[in-house]
């Protein structure tokens, strides 16, 4: 049985490396591993790594180290030296598995040795053509030059970007090869790996061209396998990862392992460090015996797609655990349609959704949260600074899938989770809550139907009345026409919303039905009776929603008692002026309305 030699891209601490390289060789007492410490990463922690290690010699490590960046060509001149090292100490291994510093071993290694040994030629590796890509440039990978990182340099990234694309660039590629793409992470056979490496020694020129390509260790790799061995390509990664639609890596924790051990894969990205518990697990699964998981099956003759197999695998763990924006979801709603439970939203102006959240939080079995998708910060609530791991500035994290920050919110909470959503805080998503199987949406809004009313709700919702106040006073002075005040308010409305956002809240909150009364604040769930509210959130939303029914059912009769004067007092005096009269006016006519529903009654 041939021995596997495991090239490690590293640069956490040398601690955390340590770790898995010492699940690797005791677990698999055959495999060799080559460590390139990534240049940018500490010596220290490199020196240190290096000590640990020198007495053994099935552990090299790579001298001349290079600078790794996402999306750079460091990742793959790491991976070549790493390849040399291999080939100079003539040590020929089977295959050779590529992995980083963060992933860990989810099945028995003494399993890895038998599959690879029933498998001798078969080439591990996604060498796809460019509809592999989920989105974003194409072609223009390798048509352009790529001089500058897009981490390190989003604007000189962008503005050269824009320019060849102006220029219509067209670079060739290098003579004998077509482009192939796929995941960094592989595993090939050394037959392969030496044919690389003694190409590039051939072809200085064309191995030139991939610095510039964007995100060569997508594509070089991915097209010299295609060259020496297409035939042999099957393109089931043996590692398993998933990335959000913004190219993030989800990372597991604690609460993955049965999801992580009933894998059909050997490795998994990215474990968190942090997750003691369960990478202790991980390493004696890797030590453990054949048998002991269920069977890995065979790669199928036609090339089992990686699509087919993720949804073979997703079928192994709850809907809403895991993501994958190739597989057709989307952040908005997609993966809050997908978590597995229910989740209620106050939806309004700051300030009522806010009373409507403190009159709440005085019911047992949910757990009231802030603003969370407020610009600026995380609002987990009054005197909630952090939840776990995740903490108040926390926002740029949270906008780069925002979606899925609320799954791990949600997550976190003890009992029925509720938060507060201003229109101001995530317009992409309102129009699609309602729309959202798991989701309860609890409008806290002006009960009438007038235009007053749906003006009286944006109004609110602004996020300086006063710079609103202002400007009405300088446009019309202090005693304006109703009518003209009405006007320049719409007008502020309009400038400070988007109109598509406006028409379908208007459509949504505001539908024209016979008032009845001059409540201010609508009931928060359309049911027949309150006294139904439980039950048929339990029936819809499970048995944890049947907490808040009972909580709505008194919220509404706390909102009722609201008289409009006291809303009305969150407005600067100004606009109180405006609406003082539509109220009066709103009252008699909700008067006229009951005597003639109890007329013809």
């Amino acid at each position: 049985m041939t021995f596997t030699t495991f090239i490690l891209l590293a640069h956490e601490r040398s601690e955390d490396v340590a770790e898995l390289i010492t699940a690797l060789i005791e677990s698999d007492p055959d495999c060799h591993v080559v460590v390139h410490y990534d240049a940018k990463s500490s010596d220290a922690e490199y020196q240190k790594l290096r000590d640990l290690y020198q007495a053994c010699s099935r552990i090299s490590f790579v001298e001349k180290r290079v600078a790794c960046g996402w999306g750079e060509f460091g990742l793959v001149e790491a991976t070549v030296r790493a390849l040399r090292l291999i080939r100079d100490k003539k040590t020929a291994p089977g295959h050779v598995y590529l992995l980083s510093g963060s992933c860990m071993p989810v099945r028995p290694l003494a399993e890895l040795r038998q599959f690879l040994s029933e498998h001798p030629t078969t080439e591990f590796i996604e060498s796809e053509s460019k509809e592999w890509m989920t989105g974003g440039l194409r072609d223009e990978r390798h048509w352009f030059w790529f001089p500058f990182g897009f981490k390190r340099h989003p604007f000189l990234f962008h503005q050269l970007t824009e320019l060849q694309k102006k220029l219509r660039v067209r670079r060739r590629f290098p003579a004998g090869l077509q482009p192939r793409f796929g995941s960094q992470w592989w595993c090939l056979t050394w037959e392969t790996c030496e044919k690389i490496v003694n190409w590039i020694d051939d072809n200085p020129r064309g191995y030139r061209f991939f610095r510039t390509v964007w995100i060569p260790d997508e594509c070089f790799f991915q097209t010299l396998v295609w060259k020496f061995a297409r035939k042999s390509v099957t393109s089931r990664p043996l590692t398993f990862y998933r990335f959000n639609t913004f190219g993030k890596p989800l990372v597991f924790h604690e609460g993955h392992q049965p999801f992580l051990t009933g894998l059909p894969y050997f490795f998994a990205r990215k474990i968190s460090h942090q997750a003691r518990g369960l990478r202790d697990r991980l390493k004696s699964i890797a030590a453990g015996p054949a048998g002991a998981l269920p069977a890995v099956a065979a790669p199928a003759p036609d090339h089992l797609s990686y699509k087919n197999l993720v949804a073979s695998s997703q079928a192994r763990v709850k809907s809403g655990q895991l993501f994958h924006p190739s597989l057709g979801q989307k952040p908005w709603p997609g993966n809050l349609a997908n978590y597995p439970g229910s989740f209620a939203v106050l939806f309004g102006p700051p300030v009522l959704t806010r009373l409507a959240g403190d009159l709440l939080r005085k019911h047992p079995g949910i757990t009231v949260l802030g603003r969370l998708l407020q610009p600026g910060e995380v609002d987990f609530g009054e005197g909630i600074e952090t939840m776990g791991a995740l903490r108040r500035d926390d926002a740029a994290i949270r906008d780069l899938d925002p979606a899925l920050y609320l799954t791990r919110v949600f997550a976190r909470t003890s009992s029925f989770p509720v938060f507060e959503l201003a229109p101001t805080d995530a317009p992409e998503l309102l129009p699609q809550l309602s729309k959202l199987a798991n989701a309860i949406l609890l409008p806290v809004r002006p009960a009438s139907n007038s235009v007053a009313s749906s003006s009286l709700f944006w109004l609110l919702s602004l996020l300086d009345q006063e710079k609103a106040a202002c400007y009405a006073l300088a446009a019309l002075g202090e005693t304006p026409a109703q009518q003209e005040r009405q006007k320049i308010l719409q007008m502020l409305i309009e400038d400070a919303f988007p109109g598509k956002l406006i028409a379908s809240m208007n459509t949504l909150l505001f539908q024209e039905k016979p008032m009845r009364d001059a409540r201010l604040i609508a009931p928060l769930c359309d049911y027949s009776t309150s006294d139904t509210k439980a039950s048929l959130l339990e029936f819809r939303h499970g048995s944890p929603a049947r907490a808040l029914g009972c909580a709505l059912t008194a919220l509404d009769q706390d909102l009722v008692d609201r008289s409009p004067s006291e809303i009305t007092n969150f407005l600067e005096p100004y606009w109180q002026r405006h609406f003082e009269p539509l109220w009066r006016l709103a009252q008699s006519t909700s008067r006229e309305v009951q005597e003639t529903l109890n007329a013809d009654s």
